[in-house]
């Protein structure tokens, strides 16, 4: 897992807007798989409280700049809001979520019809 992460923050690195990098970094960030063999006694959940900041503080950054209309952003950042016992932001952002998600189509317009547009 520690190779995923250097290998997101490299991505991060070359291109810091780069959304789906940042998706997949705080997801781990946010996993509790992470930190199994350092346990840290501040945390019930098994994450560790610096990774859920750093979390927040990239995806909230993600949400209003390049991730603004990506559904999996807003739900990770209500993740990392709920795990930092944030409830009405973590609703806030579940329902921005699902409104998002709700608008997405199956597939890409482009690849559903093709050049004939």
């Amino acid at each position: 897992m520690h190779h995923a992460i250097d290998a997101f923050q490299k991505a991060l690195f070359i291109s810091p807007d780069d959304v789906p990098a940042t998706v997949h970094l705080c997801r781990l960030y946010l996993s509790p798989t992470l930190t199994q063999s350092q346990p840290n006694p501040k945390s019930e959940t098994g994450i560790d409280p610096d990774n859920v900041d750093l979390a927040a503080g990239m995806l909230s950054y993600m949400a209003n700049g390049a991730g603004y209309d990506v559904p999996e952003v807003w739900y990770f950042l209500a993740k990392s809001y709920g795990l930092q016992g944030r409830k009405d932001r973590e609703r806030e952002c579940l329902s921005t979520a699902l409104t998002l998600s709700e608008r997405r189509g199956v597939r890409d317009i482009g690849a559903a019809v093709g050049w004939f547009l």
